[in-house]
């Protein structure tokens, strides 16, 4: 297993959420982060939900397939 990395995101455009997998989609930039993650797609959302404040939830587009 690899050490634990920092990965700092100025602003968050999407989120995709799957069995086992979450993506981040950097606004302005394109560029996609893919992480897998174990857990149902329900969890992972719930705690996305959690961890964000209503206000970043309104300004990001959450995807759950």
């Amino acid at each position: 297993m690899s050490p634990a990395s920092i990965l700092l995101i100025d602003k968050i455009g999407e989120i995709t959420v799957s069995n086992n997998y979450l993506s981040f989609i950097e606004v302005g930039n394109g560029q996609g982060y893919d992480f897998q993650v174990k857990g149902r797609s329900h969890d992972i959302m719930n705690h996305l939900y959690s961890i964000l404040k209503p206000q970043e939830i309104k300004s990001i587009k959450l995807v759950k397939i």
